[in-house]
């Protein structure tokens, strides 16, 4: 555990009535600090919901899974892209019916907290599902500066991939897909 051994106080006979309450909420606030300390030097990011991502470890083989649309972890991932600077994120098995409006909303506000500009797309099949959760489909989102050089954001209708071309100058283009593994 990363420094949560000095939260743990016990009660000794020097501590008056109301002083040891006050010294284990300092003890608390002192290795939330260090501990956030560490999480920043160490290529960890820490969000106030108590999760740890660590931004060095590679992801799984099977991509970024979603999940179920939990904002909080996907606010909390958006954020992570930010701190190093990505211009461009691709989640395979989003694990979302995007076809639904409020899925969509949701994601595009926790987009949108972090990011001032970005272009999202969807992938996912037409069936229709009555929760959030339905399997595969990816989701392709272009941050910041880049957002502007998007000329074409395509999903296949089966959910299979999103491509995003972007271009610089007139002959220069970038094309970007993710792809669904099979």
């Amino acid at each position: 555990m990363l420094g949560t051994s000095d939260t743990f106080l016990a009660h000794t006979e020097e501590h008056g009535s109301g002083q040891g309450a006050e010294n284990s909420l300092k003890s608390i606030k002192q290795a939330h600090c260090r501990l956030l300390n560490y999480a920043l030097e160490e290529g960890f990011t820490y969000s106030t919901w108590n999760h740890i991502h660590n931004t060095l470890i590679p992801k799984d083989e099977n991509g970024c899974k979603i999940h179920r649309l939990r904002v909080i972890h996907f606010y909390e991932d958006c954020r992570t892209l930010g701190m190093i600077g990505a211009d461009y994120a691709g989640f395979q098995e989003a694990n979302l019916d995007t076809n639904q409006t409020n899925v969509r909303k949701k994601i595009h506000a926790a987009v949108r907290k972090a990011f001032d500009h970005k272009k999202v797309t969807f992938g996912s099949t037409p069936q229709v599902h009555l929760r959030e959760y339905k399997l595969g489909g990816t989701l392709s989102m272009v941050m910041r500066r880049s957002v502007g050089r998007v000329v074409e954001a395509k999903a296949d209708y089966l959910g299979r991939w999103t491509r995003t071309v972007l271009v610089q100058g007139w002959k220069e283009a970038l094309g970007l897909q993710c792809l669904l593994r099979l």
